[in-house]
């Protein structure tokens, strides 16, 4: 379970009968439109040939906490199933490398590891469901709205958030099949992962999410500052291994990277927003920007070298399952509902 006021908590496992989340605190009288909720959902859809063969429906079942379309402030409970299960496809005796299999043996004596089990990104699925209701509360009580790109897959870069101030381009981002800025890029990425695919391989990548409307001041201090409660829900989204608030400091100057201040009209701005809108753990105004850093997806089905935890023997695993070439096509919409879940816990925490 996350959160301090606005408590998740996620259940279910890859190849299980479904998935699904609870979640409390959300306020009373919030709509809940299910076809934006589809829409939401299809952007973690695959995405033709460039992502996993796996094809679930995600059709949102609300088991609480939902009367004539709007919230009614008890926890709210949605449940997914998952119908397109191969379990046929896994030697769950054999080790996969830089996957969960290994720790996830040494833990627990019967672990459920097809597909992933509970360590599997299809509990996203439950995550985008429910980080969904915290988008709405976000936008329809405090006028906060999140946004997110593909930042990068493997060296191919996409235009940033800190170089586009167009909010109705953003806006139109959700809608691409590859969620970039710069269209000219499309290509190439789809090139890059098919290829990928080809040679058994897989990528990584990054995304880029933004949050707008927080005023100077929010936010708590310390353990509780915006930037490392963020971060550990980034930390949940299975494959994340690196999270950077404001832009790379790397090889800058103070006079480089200090956002100077100006005002106008009794109102105080800065002239840049190279921190990404946290100033001392406190949002400053400006835009909340992140980038998350995925790994390449560890189940490939190139031959690698591995173990059998059952016979105790070195081996070689060439993995059949069906996988995503590079995690951070269906990601954006991941990282959007795990930034909503923080910033509204966050909100919520401070004006309880």
């Amino acid at each position: 379970m996350i959160g301090r006021v606005i408590q998740v908590a996620v259940f279910g496992e890859s190849h299980g009968k479904g998935v699904g989340a609870t979640i409390e605190g959300i306020p009373d009288n919030i709509p809940i439109d299910m076809m934006k909720l589809r829409n939401h959902m299809k952007r973690r859809s695959p995405k033709g040939n460039l992502t996993t063969t796996r094809r679930e429906e995600d059709n949102v079942i609300f088991l609480s906490g939902l009367k004539d379309g709007k919230t009614n402030g008890y926890p709210i409970t949605i449940y997914i199933e998952n119908k397109d299960i191969i379990r046929k496809d896994y030697n769950l005796d054999l080790i996969r490398p830089s996957h969960a299999d290994y720790t996830a043996y040494e833990k627990y004596e019967n672990p459920d590891l097809s597909g992933g089990g509970y360590f599997s990104a299809r509990l996203m699925a439950a995550v985008a469901a429910i980080g969904f209701v915290a988008k709405e509360v976000l936008e329809r009580i405090y006028n906060v709205e999140i946004y997110s790109h593909i930042s990068s897959v493997y060296d191919i870069v996409d235009k940033s958030f800190f170089d586009c101030d167009d909010i109705d381009k953003i806006r139109q981002i959700k809608e691409k099949e590859i969620e970039i800025i710069d269209d000219s890029k499309k290509i190439s990425i789809n090139n890059i992962i098919v290829r990928a695919r080809k040679e058994k391989e897989s990528l990584s990548s990054s995304v880029e999410v933004m949050a707008t409307g927080l005023k100077a001041g929010e936010g708590s201090l310390m353990f509780d500052a915006i930037d490392s409660t963020l971060s550990r829900y980034f930390f949940t989204i299975p494959a994340v291994k690196s999270v950077r608030f404001g832009k790379d400091t790397f090889k800058m100057k103070g006079s480089d990277y200090n956002d100077n201040y100006f005002i106008e009209n009794n109102n105080i701005h800065t002239f840049t927003n190279n921190q990404g809108g946290i100033t001392g753990g406190l949002a400053n105004g400006n835009p909340i920007i992140a980038e998350i850093g995925f790994k390449p997806t560890p189940t490939i089905a190139k031959a690698q070298r591995s173990v059998n935890v059952v016979t105790r023997t070195n081996e070689i695993i060439e993995t059949q399952g069906r996988h995503d070439p590079c995690v951070g096509l269906r990601a954006p919409v991941i990282a959007e509902s795990m930034m909503a879940l923080g910033l509204l816990d966050i909100i919520r925490s401070e004006n309880n």
